[in-house]
């Protein structure tokens, strides 16, 4: 973990553990959400045994209000892949691209992960956007293969 994750700590005589929350929302309804809890239990002998349990609920949102997100990320990834102008909401847009695009494909909308992959090369050129696009991969993968 680094200073950027949230996470939260607790212990005991017997036990450590660590509860990551990953920040997930459309616009200003952002809100933390249990990813996964790792406990460590620890022996009388020295040993310890590693528990991991992803706790992740997707956020659910409007499936209208998501289709029209999904297709104006949509007309931001042809823009950047056209090499065009953006507008100053288009960039703020395109900073929450990767997180939004993340939550229409945990709402089955689209498919937003693949479309994203197939931009990676132009999103390298906004690195706010690039390094959130590298942590929804990230919550993605977690999800899906520690579940």
């Amino acid at each position: 973990y680094s200073a950027l994750d949230e996470v939260q700590i607790n212990y005991d005589n017997d036990s450590f553990s660590i509860l990551e929350f990953v920040e997930l929302g459309i616009g200003k309804q952002q809100k933390y959400h249990p990813l996964e809890r790792q406990i460590f239990r620890f022996s009388p002998n020295g040993t310890y045994t590693l528990e991991t349990k992803i706790l992740f609920n997707p956020p659910y949102y409007d499936r209208r209000t998501l289709h029209h997100i999904y297709n104006t990320n949509l007309a931001l990834l042809f823009k950047i892949s056209n090499d065009l102008a953006l507008s100053e909401q288009e960039l703020v847009d395109l900073r929450a691209l990767p997180e939004t695009m993340l939550i229409c494909h945990f709402n089955s909308i689209g498919e937003p992960i693949d479309k994203m992959k197939l931009h990676k090369l132009k999103l390298k050129k906004y690195p706010d956007t690039y390094a959130a696009y590298k942590e929804a991969l990230r919550v993605l993968r977690k999800v899906t293969y520690n579940s």
